[in-house]
């Protein structure tokens, strides 16, 4: 009886996303906070051939991903092309691929953002949010299994993102 129970504890601790509140992440440079399961490997990573830089942190085991991310566009850059289509952009990159579950405009710290789920091929969720602040957009992800997209430690991943001066 107690090798079963030991093994239904197990499952049930491997169902559930690590929590988010393990490692409070401060980037002085990208002007936010967040906090993650443990503490992330960062990656500067080139876009459009060196023109820009997506700075990253990511923290994963083998059933979860956790990553938070931002990239510094062109001086002007949504006030040429408009807040709404640079977010429409990112949701459309997102979806690139990956089967669309859920898409919700919603408002994070004072400014508009998008919330969007995608199935990926390999049958994993992948939540996003992504947003603008002036020409700087902020992409946190979550990768794992079905069903744990909106369990309490994910949700309070995304909601541990705080901008700072």
């Amino acid at each position: 009886m107690r090798r079963i129970a030991f093994a239904l504890l197990w499952l049930v601790a491997l169902a559930v996303p690590a929590a988010a509140q393990g490692y409070r992440l401060e980037s002085a440079e990208g002007r936010f906070v967040a906090h993650m399961p443990g503490q992330p490997k960062y990656e500067a990573v080139p876009i459009s051939n060196g023109q820009f830089t997506l700075h990253q942190w990511l923290w994963d085991n083998a059933s979860v991903a956790y990553l938070v991310s931002y990239i510094d566009y062109a001086p002007g850059h949504v006030a040429q092309n408009g807040l709404q289509t640079v977010l429409n952009n990112f949701t459309k990159g997102l979806h690139n691929g990956r089967i669309p579950v859920s898409e919700r405009e919603i408002t994070f710290a004072g400014v508009p953002c998008r919330d969007v789920v995608v199935r990926t091929k390999d049958g994993f969720i992948l939540r996003q949010r992504h947003m603008m602040v002036g020409d700087r957009g902020y992409i946190w992800n979550y990768v794992g299994a079905p069903g744990t997209e909106t369990s309490p430690n994910v949700q309070e991943y995304f909601e541990s993102l705080q901008l700072t001066p």
